[in-house]
């Protein structure tokens, strides 16, 4: 049962209208839109799925989205979070290919804390040092591999893993699937995982595209040397620093100067890959 207030945005995808329930929070309708325009996890049309895993599910637009793009397949998702999966369930309602879990996938079965971002659900982790939330739940975890096995699953065709930083023990506990994956659409949380993501499917997929996407307010010190701003700093209508430009020594000299604290940034640290198998190179 849905308790919270929601918002019911409406979308249209391949003439299909879609009613929309979220909790709002600044930049969903562009959030959201960017899914449903494939934008974010762009389909392709090159094969056709039978079999669908989303992996962090939220409130179902990306399950929505491969519903409507791959008609025939079977969609798995999973959402461990009591604040999420109400929502999720109510927006797939209306798509018969979409099977909900209230359930977190891991490399292991065990029960662990999850810290809940109340403003932006889409930001729960496991992670305590995510999104620094106090805020906990315990939610339950399952083995994706034995997922498979009890399933009777042998291909996935379609993987897509948003996990706020659990991206590479899910991929390494289902390592002798990844070779027939067509498509990866993976989310990233620090460097090392991009490194360890890219080493384990180098030899099967190439990246598709990859893009850096974490915008964060972060504290001014020595470590934003070398980020880009991404906001304008203005004193009186005076533009002291501008949107875009790369956080130099210089730079955080002016800003503590003006007795900031804060700034918003993008970090290399978050991004998206889509691997594509290599298979369809010359398609």
């Amino acid at each position: 049962m849905i308790k919270e207030p929601t918002t019911k945005l409406k979308f249209q995808i391949d003439g299909v209208d879609i009613e929309f329930f979220t909790r709002f929070f600044e930049g969903a309708p562009k959030t959201f839109s960017s899914i449903f325009m494939g934008e974010t996890y762009p389909a392709l049309k090159i094969f056709s799925p039978s079999t669908i895993i989303d992996v962090g599910a939220n409130i179902g637009a990306t399950s929505i989205f491969f519903s409507i793009n791959y008609p025939k397949a079977k969609i798995f998702c999973f959402e461990p979070s009591s604040i999420n999966f109400p929502l999720l369930e109510k927006n797939i309602e209306p798509f018969e290919n979409i099977i909900a879990y209230r359930k977190g996938i891991y490399s292991e079965e065990k029960t662990e804390i999850m810290y809940i971002d109340p403003i932006q659900p889409g930001r729960n982790s496991i992670k305590s040092n995510w999104n620094k939330s106090q805020t906990v739940e315990k939610i339950n975890l399952i083995s994706l591999k034995k997922f498979l096995i009890e399933s009777k699953i042998q291909i996935i065709d379609i993987l897509k893993i948003d996990t706020e930083g659990c991206e590479v023990p899910i991929l390494f506990s289902v390592k002798e699937y990844l070779k027939d994956i067509k498509i990866l659409y993976i989310e990233y949380h620090s460097s090392n995982d991009r490194d360890e993501i890219r080493r384990l499917l180098e030899n099967t997929h190439f990246v598709l595209r990859e893009l850096i996407v974490g915008a964060t307010k972060s504290k001014l010190d020595k470590s934003l040397i070398g980020k880009k701003n991404l906001e304008d700093v203005k004193i009186n209508e005076n533009l002291i620093v501008r949107k875009g430009e790369e956080i130099s020594k210089e730079m955080l000299e002016r800003l503590h100067k003006l007795k900031l604290s804060t700034i918003m940034v993008r970090s290399k640290e978050v991004g998206e890959i889509i691997f594509l198998n290599k298979k369809y190179k010359r398609q």
